[in-house]
């Protein structure tokens, strides 16, 4: 876990049990932690009701058991379930963002005026300015680029170090290949983010893949028929939000 600490925001990177949160929490505002979860919860609303904080969790998929739906616990985290309700449901004067790849039922809300939950989906950048400092050349091809990378930053810089090394700089002679170039760190990143979906949800993403063309909603479920993936999945397409599905997005339609 790294904890920063940026003009009394708490920034927590990385997964760590929810005792060791609370105890790093406490220490940070001098106080010495209660022997039980309960009691050091208890401790922790208290500043958070007498005192303005503001508290970034990052990484947050990682406390979630993974090959299966999203937002279920590992035993050794399920405590967060209790402080994410507590969060919610508890009047304080603070607030708490959650940076997470998947959602579980706590950070969901059907009624954003009346429940003091807000749910933000993050999609790619599409500004050139964000290849400013890459030393690319043809900026008038930067959009492409973005573009054809769904303006991830994690794939726009892998792919900005193979157009230097490669390409001399040169993104229009990158592009004129026509190709979508899948660097090593891209590859790992889809394979770890494939192996933490359910294999429902895997079959549905293995299955777009066969598809060229764009697809219906009904013509992903045809093509599924028979095999053991439940139509009970009422969303199967919320995996788009998954780093896999990133350059497989453009193989379905939005119905």
């Amino acid at each position: 876990m790294v904890l920063d600490i940026l003009k009394g925001c708490l920034i927590i990177r990385g997964t760590v049990e929810p005792n060791l949160l609370l105890d790093d929490l406490l220490k940070h505002h001098k106080l010495d932690s209660l022997p039980t979860i309960n009691d050091k919860l208890k401790q922790l609303f208290d500043i958070l009701t007498n005192k303005k904080c503001l508290i970034i969790l990052d990484d947050l998929q990682n406390i979630f058991i993974p090959s299966q739906f999203a937002g279920k616990y590992q035993p050794e985290y399920q405590d967060y379930q209790t402080l994410f309700k507590m969060i919610t449901e508890t009047q304080h004067q603070s607030s708490v963002i959650l940076i997470s790849q998947e959602q579980c039922p706590e950070m969901e809300c059907l009624d954003e005026e009346l429940y003091p939950i807000k749910s933000l989906e993050l999609s790619g950048l599409d500004n050139p300015e964000i290849l400013k400092n890459t030393a690319l050349k043809n900026e008038d091809s930067w959009l492409k680029l973005i573009k054809l990378y769904e303006g991830n930053l994690l794939y726009l810089k892998s792919i900005s170090i193979l157009i230097n090394k490669n390409y001399d700089d040169q993104v229009a002679d990158f592009l004129a290949e026509n190709t979508l170039h899948i660097t090593n760190q891209m590859q790992s990143h889809f394979y770890e983010t494939f192996h933490h979906l359910s294999p429902q949800e895997q079959q549905i993403v293995l299955e777009l893949s066969k598809f060229e063309n764009p697809i219906s909603r009904e013509e992903l479920r045809q093509s599924l028929n028979g095999s053991t993936v439940p139509l009970m999945i009422k969303h199967p397409f919320n995996i788009s939000k998954t780093i896999v599905l990133k350059i497989l997005k453009p193989q379905i339609q939005s119905v």
